[in-house]
């Protein structure tokens, strides 16, 4: 499984999805989140870790399996990219360009 951290160093916040991936050993990945269709061509099976808002507690974990229904655009709305995970994820399931397994993982911010 193959992990992308999404995000934006210099939003505070925003950069969880990258301090994970670089940890991990992942692949940071701070452009638009629609450019990931092109990232994660060839692949079976993908993590993406993005922050989130929900109102739950900073720091809350959410997991959501992108395959199996689409991603609650609300809880990724408040997105410094002009598209955002929820879209990139919903082009891609419409282009018949969603890897097999997708998981995301919401960390909730401050």
């Amino acid at each position: 499984m193959r992990v992308f951290g999404i995000g934006n160093r210099y939003r505070h916040d925003d950069a969880a999805g990258l301090v994970v991936a670089e940890r991990v050993g992942g692949t940071p990945f701070e452009g638009e989140p629609v450019g990931l269709i092109e990232v994660w061509s060839g692949e079976d099976a993908v993590l993406l870790v993005d922050a989130v808002s929900s109102g739950a507690p900073a720091g809350t974990l959410h997991r959501l399996d992108a395959v199996a229904e689409p991603l609650p655009p609300a809880l990724f709305a408040a997105s410094t990219h002009h598209l955002g995970v929820a879209d990139a994820v919903e082009l891609a399931r419409a282009l018949g360009r969603l890897p097999a397994k997708v998981v995301v993982i919401g960390i909730e911010g401050a």
